[in-house]
């Protein structure tokens, strides 16, 4: 008897909740959609916040999407496609309230570095998926340059993450280059190269290099190496500078 009368309750909610939405939608149905109507809301994303898009480009989406301006003949469906469609949005959410208010959450996609090989630059996102520059908004993050196929994306993502989460990389990585097959990783003051080598065992080369750093070379003169190599498991090799004068 108490389940039959849970789910008689759950069904009178239900078919409440119905009949309270469809009065508000009838009596909302001829009302003109004003701008105080429409709340644009941009979420964080992966705990950040970017500016691609503008409020302004949302609400003239709203109104070209609804010519007549009338609350009843919104298409709210169409209005959340349209949003997910543009390169520079990673999910939206679009609903009507009781009031007649249009709301439209927003959550953009975050770069996590950006992209150039000659004439081509593109952002990456947190999902690896390329979307294009925004005259709008210029993000920061890590430069990555060089022909590097998209199959590459994931592993770049994670080692642009893990320096991102670092103090002792933020501060020492400034960018990746990839040369032939391998990666480099330009450091922000020293004149060496840092050969990484491949995107395998990312964690273990990072952390060998980091250790390298600060039980040796961070009481070495730093003129005296033109190549730091972590590209090998397990070893860390050092090329002298022949120029280097003591």
């Amino acid at each position: 008897m108490r389940n039959k009368y849970r789910i008689l309750k759950i069904l009178f909610t239900v078919m409440l909740l119905g009949v309270l939405l469809s009065f508000s939608l009838d009596r909302f149905s001829s009302k003109i959609l004003t701008e105080k109507d429409i709340k644009v809301h941009f979420l964080e994303n992966e705990g950040k916040k970017v500016y691609f898009l503008k409020e302004g480009k949302i609400r003239e989406m709203v109104y070209s999407s609804n010519p007549d301006k009338k609350i009843g003949t919104l298409n709210v469906s169409a209005i959340e496609k349209k949003l997910e469609s543009y390169p520079e949005v990673d999910s939206a959410n679009v609903f009507l309230n009781l009031k007649g208010e249009l709301f439209l959450e927003i959550a953009q996609k975050i770069p996590v570095f950006r992209l150039k090989h000659g004439n081509h630059e593109v952002y990456v996102d947190t999902h690896g998926k390329e979307f294009p520059l925004s005259k709008n908004y210029s993000c920061p993050c890590m430069l990555v340059s060089g022909k590097i196929p998209t199959t590459e994306y994931e592993n770049l993502v994670h080692l642009v993450d893990k320096i991102n989460r670092d103090a002792f990389y933020r501060s020492y990585f400034i960018g990746i280059i990839k040369k032939n097959k391998d990666y480099f990783l330009i450091a922000s003051k020293n004149p060496y190269k840092i050969e990484f080598g491949d995107l395998e065992n990312i964690d273990t080369k990072l952390r060998g290099f980091k250790t390298f750093v600060e039980r040796y070379l961070a009481f070495q003169n730093p003129k005296k190496y033109k190549k730091i190599s972590v590209k090998y498991r397990n070893q860390i090799v050092a090329t002298q500078n022949p120029n280097f004068v003591k």
